[in-house]
This record gives C-alpha cells, structure tokens and sequence, in this order.
C-alpha cells in the first residue's frame, strides 16, 4: 500500500490496474465508486492463459482521485458527464551543460508572456545542468 493512502483512514492506493467504470448517484451525479480491473504480472507474461478472465473489483467511496497526469482526462470515458476542465500548450524542454560562471552565481530568468501564455524559462539545477 502506498505511503500517502496510510495517512487517510479508509484510503487505498491500486497498482496495475485499470478502471473500466464509474459509479455515479443517479440523483445527484456524485461519485459513489469505481470498477476495476486488476493485472498482474502472470496476466502479461508470455506464460499467460489465453483465456484468463480478468479480476474485475468494485469499490464504493466518497472521492475518487484520479492521478494520471495529463492523461486524467482519460477518465471522462469512465464517469458518464463528467468533464476534466484540463488544457495545455505542447511546448519543448531543452537541458544545457551549465558553464562555470552559471554554477558560481546562479540566477534564473522568466521572461513576458507570448500569445499562448507561455513564457520562456531559464534557471539551472542542482546537477549542474541549465533548463530552457
């Protein structure tokens, strides 16, 4: 069980396995639980049954936290009517060796917005390396 799911009473934390459904009230669309799926390491094998039949588990519960990054939004298939409010602009990192100078007194630089609302940032880490 992982670390953070100890500190709430009731909390779980499930790995390696995929949600296949909400459960919404009828009355008033508030999460009451989920379905999964669990996979195990068997399952994707090359030694797996073919026609295993997966472990599907139902779980009722208040809340539902759905950490899946960016990926959240995959969740609207599960809950029916509920919207993932999520928008980005695909934008690129670079990572640049740091030059001495830049390791003795590090500074960073954020620069004004663009059109997208995106701002040039460039500050060094602590592997020695400059982020762009």
């Amino acid at each position: 069980m992982h670390e953070e799911s100890q500190r709430v009473p009731g909390a779980r934390t499930i790995l390696r396995a995929e949600a296949t459904e909400g459960l919404l009230d009828a009355n008033d669309h508030r999460v009451i639980g989920v379905e999964i799926r669990h996979h195990d390491d068997e399952s994707e094998s090359n030694n797996a049954t073919p026609n295993a039949i997966p472990k599907l588990e139902r779980i009722e519960c208040d809340v539902v936290v759905v950490a899946m990054g960016p990926w959240s939004c995959r969740a609207t298939d599960w809950f029916d009517g509920l919207q993932i409010p999520m928008t980005g602009v695909k934008s690129v990192s670079l990572l640049f060796d740091a030059s001495r100078a830049v390791a003795e007194e590090p500074a960073a630089l954020f620069c004004a917005e663009d059109a997208n609302a995106c701002h040039l940032e460039v500050y060094p880490r602590s592997t020695g390396e400059v982020y762009v």
